[in-house]
């Protein structure tokens, strides 16, 4: 009942309230110029309003329709002044964000400018980007350490650059199925991609855009536009507009962080944690972490009585003999931490622990990615001296060298992977981490620039290691 009441109550007010309530009854005369006079005042004082618009409160009792027009225009003016702000510190409006799409939204990246280390990041980006948009990203292929664009190459143009696509080298299963909610899955291959075009893409709607830096300019296609030039929305804007029943987002030379820097402000999209990107792990294909055991068991390697070195001898000018001899020597330094740990004599533990070298140098320079291999051939010689000094003299063993005639390396971007999943599971592992911090000393930092490329491989595999014991740096003492 009292609910009723109040109820009541209520509708009652919102009835008369446009109805000037009538005064008080000592003081009504009707006509007078006295009420005249009290009516104007109460109508000056029913909307309490401030200088500059800003609306404070209404009197209880009374509201004229005029002053409803009123406040509706300040009401007015006060969003087309919030709306003039948003525009000017440049967040986008709800209408350029929630878009009349197409049917279906396709991001095609056609390269890639970095090695895996990066261009892991770059798919975590892609990958999000896709989940954002409800797009589907057309997955990449992987050729001599690189990705791009599994597109068959024309005829006539030579080899197809890109062989393996990434489905192949991660386990991104749970990428090519429809998540909840969504239509279609974050990831197809090209195979499916073209099928879903048709015979031809001219009937889809289309952006091309470069992502290339400064002065890289020269790696994009002439008829594509560069992220920085276009505006804030415009993508968004034309895919709006697209009849067409595809829309496809072409990118050209990607780099890491071009999603942070560039292109997610331009979709429309928030913040991306880039340290977040880096951090996260895609889980290996299970096939190779089965070939990988595999190969461990043939050298009789297991977890418990092997560590790994990494050296990215990717550096011009370097003196191979000079740093070869210097992994040899964190190789001892690390045995006589694991003689101290395990209460071993040295003999013993120089006996029956091994140490895997993880390098993209190779005596065999078709296993060796294009860049490394372009870094080496200025001083060749000297480089498989280095080599062999490591592998025959000092018993270090390589991958490759485990994999027998029997087994063809199809790509050298393949070693790379064999080596990160190494370095997961070596008992100790020592790298050259851009930013180390763990066993970094000044003099090991200097050791580390001295003679490595000092990259994102090694971040990615001491990522890979999670509690494992790792060292940033090559240890000097």
């Amino acid at each position: 009942p009292n609910k009723t009441s109040k109820t009541a109550d209520a509708v009652k007010s919102l009835s008369n309230l446009h109805q000037p309530p009538l005064p008080p009854p000592h003081t009504r005369k009707e006509g007078s110029n006295m009420n005249r006079r009290q009516t104007k005042r109460t109508d000056r004082k029913s909307l309490g309003l401030l200088g500059g618009g800003h609306f404070v409160a209404f009197r209880r009792h009374y509201l004229p329709p005029i002053s409803i027009v009123v406040v509706g225009m300040l009401l007015v003016l006060q969003f087309t002044t919030f709306q003039r702000y948003v525009d000017k510190i440049g967040i986008p409006a709800q209408s350029e964000i929630y878009f009349k799409a197409p049917q279906r939204i396709w991001i095609d990246v056609v390269s890639f400018s970095e090695g895996i280390a990066a261009w892991k990041t770059s798919l975590m980006e892609l990958l999000h980007i896709a989940q954002s948009l409800n797009a589907t990203l057309v997955e990449p292929c992987m050729g001599s350490g690189r990705l791009g664009s599994c597109a068959p190459t024309p005829v006539g143009v030579g080899d197809k650059l890109y062989t393996i696509p990434v489905s192949e080298l991660f386990d991104l299963e749970q990428y090519k199925s429809p998540s909840f909610g969504r239509e279609f899955p974050v990831l197809v291959s090209f195979d499916n991609y073209q099928a879903a075009l048709g015979e031809s893409d001219s009937d889809a709607g289309m952006v091309k855009l470069c992502a290339s830096k400064e002065n890289k300019l020269d790696r994009c296609s002439t008829n594509t536009t560069r992220i920085r030039e276009i505006g804030q929305n415009d993508v968004m804007e034309k895919m709006g507009k697209s009849n067409a029943d595809n829309f496809i987002i072409h990118i050209e030379d990607y780099w890491k962080g071009t999603t942070r820097r560039e292109l997610g402000w331009r979709l429309g999209m928030g913040y991306l944690d880039q340290n977040e990107m880096k951090r996260k792990m895609l889980p290996f294909h299970p096939k190779h972490l089965q070939f990988v055991d595999d190969l461990l068991e043939r050298g009789n390697l297991t977890s418990d009585n092997f560590s790994a070195i990494h050296w990215r001898a990717e550096k011009v000018g370097m003196n191979y003999t000079r740093c070869a001899m210097a992994v040899n020597d964190v190789k001892n330094i690390m045995l006589k931490r694991n003689m101290w740990s395990n209460n071993a004599t040295e003999s013993v533990e120089s006996s029956t622990h091994k140490f895997v070298l993880l390098s993209s140098l190779n005596e065999d320079a078709d296993k060796m990615w294009g860049g490394a291999r372009r870094k080496a051939d200025s001083d060749r010689k000297s480089m498989v001296e280095a080599l062999r000094y490591l592998l025959h003299d000092n018993g270090f063993i390589k991958i490759d060298n485990l994999l027998g005639n029997e087994h063809k390396v199809c790509d050298s971007g393949m070693l790379a992977i064999y080596d990160l999943i190494i370095a997961a599971k070596a008992n100790n592992f020592a790298s050259c981490v851009n930013g180390g911090e763990n066993g970094c000393t000044q003099a090991s930092q200097s050791l580390c620039k001295e003679c490595n490329h000092v990259g994102n491989f090694g971040r990615m595999a001491t990522l890979a290691r999670k509690e494992k014991g790792t060292m940033e740096c090559w240890p000097t003492e």
